[in-house]
């Protein structure tokens, strides 16, 4: 059977085989894929992410190639989500908060505006950050597994500019029987 979402995406480093129901999975640790022909920069994307007890599973986002993007990752082992930036090849992490039990069906969420990432899981805000130094600003995602097996599905892409509104200005001029009133 050929499963063509599977085909969407590009191996790095590991590999990732076809899942049920248009997903995708890695079938080694160290596993890096990009997605290949949609590009996010300011936006958003959502995926679910099924686990085992044992996985450290990431999506990274705003990728210039494989030593500079951001990562979000879930840490079932220790029980953290953690935010961390590559930057020529040096990771930092950002930004971390633990929780209770360990994970097994999730949705994540990534919003990205410029500098400032917000991280969703289960649509609770689990971390914002604004980012103030050396900024990666590429525009390619995908996913990432450290260890263990995760199954990803149900990706949705939202891609946003930041609204900007105009402004409206309106003279008026009052002469008798006369009112002329100019906008732009």
């Amino acid at each position: 059977y050929n499963y063509p979402y599977v085909n969407n995406f590009e191996c790095i480093t590991g590999g990732i085989v076809a899942g049920d129901n248009d997903s995708v999975k890695n079938n080694v640790n160290n596993t890096v894929a990009y997605r290949k022909n949609i590009n996010i920069g300011n936006g958003s994307l959502k995926a679910t992410m099924t686990l085992n007890d044992d996985t450290n599973v990431c999506i990274f986002f705003k990728a210039v190639d494989i030593n500079n993007y951001y990562y979000f990752a879930i840490d079932n082992v220790n029980k953290d989500f953690v935010l961390y930036k590559s930057y020529n090849g040096n990771i930092e992490k950002l930004q971390s908060i633990s929780f209770e039990n360990k994970l097994q069906k999730v949705q994540i969420k990534i919003s990205i505006y410029e500098s400032e990432i917000s991280c969703f899981v289960n649509d609770n805000l689990i971390i914002n950050h604004i980012d103030t130094s050396k900024i990666v600003s590429g525009s390619k995602y995908g996913i990432k597994v450290e260890r263990g097996i995760a199954e990803y599905n149900n990706f949705e892409y939202e891609s946003k500019e930041k609204s900007v509104s105009s402004t409206l200005f309106k003279i008026e001029f009052n002469v008798p029987k006369l009112v002329v009133i100019i906008s732009w």
